[in-house]
């Protein structure tokens, strides 16, 4: 039978996780690349209103995604030790991701480039231990 409430917290943790994740590496990429060929007052500019727009987003996904991770969690069942040492892993990523994320996108800051590079890099990570998990409950 088909457990909708489960099947919507993980399609919602996946697309949140989409944003936030997806989101960091477009404006690393694709938005501190085209800055590049902006007069710095314009890059700086327009940097900041697309970190100012993409914060509400951020806030958003963040919620989503300790809402669900705690109802999927609790709806899987029995758990393994690597399991545990795993989602522990990934849980300790997931901080890094939200601080970093959040960091990232105050005002006129001259780091956001390195710390969307660390939130994408450990989006990523957390997404490859998500994926075993998958295999493992």
């Amino acid at each position: 039978m088909v457990d909708v409430p489960k099947g919507l917290a993980l399609w919602l943790h996946i697309a949140a996780a989409a944003v936030l994740v997806g989101g960091a590496l477009y404006a690393r990429l694709a938005m501190q690349a085209n800055a590049v060929t902006l007069a710095e007052d314009e890059a700086v500019r327009v940097n900041d209103t697309a970190a100012e727009r993409f914060r509400g987003w951020v806030l958003a996904a963040i919620v989503v995604l300790l809402i669900t991770g705690i109802y999927n969690y609790l709806h899987t069942g029995a758990h393994s030790v690597r399991y545990h040492v795993l989602l522990g892993i990934k849980l300790l990523l997931a901080l890094h991701i939200f601080a970093s994320a959040l960091l990232a996108l105050r005002p006129k800051n001259p780091r956001r480039g390195r710390q969307l590079v660390g939130a994408g890099i450990s989006g990523v990570a957390a997404i490859l231990i998500a994926v075993y998990l998958s295999q493992l409950a």
